[in-house]
């Protein structure tokens, strides 16, 4: 005897932590530490650097890059990560530009401009 089971699917938001149950504002911000990241971990994988490089590279310690290599999101916060992509944007394009905080409306400016520096010959 069988017996037809069936499954019903949900399709999820764009943000996993909001579907995960987290408050609108936490998973928003969870999302944006999330993006970061995963723009640094890239940026790191592309340019092939050992975690002591990108430590040297990003002004932080090897553990630092570890934690952000291992995805340990509960140690960043946004601000650090923004900090880092600075850092890599002046690596990368040679200007120097200070972070800024960013309004909820310009949360995607980050991984644009990234996208454009990852176009770019290094």
């Amino acid at each position: 005897m069988s017996q037809d089971k069936t499954m019903e699917i949900t399709r999820g938001s764009d943000n996993v932590f909001e579907d995960l149950g987290f408050e609108p504002k936490e998973a928003e911000e969870l999302k944006q530490q999330a993006d970061l990241m995963l723009d640094l971990r890239q940026l790191i994988r592309e340019h092939q650097w050992n975690s002591k490089k990108a430590a040297t590279f990003l002004g932080q310690s090897t553990d630092v890059i570890k934690n952000l290599i291992n995805g340990e999101i509960d140690e960043f916060n946004i601000e650090q990560l923004e900090n880092m992509i600075a850092k890599a944007k002046k690596l990368v394009s040679g200007k120097v530009k200070q972070p800024e905080n960013r309004s909820a409306k310009a949360k995607g400016t980050i991984r644009e401009q990234f996208e454009q520096l990852k176009n770019q010959k290094c």
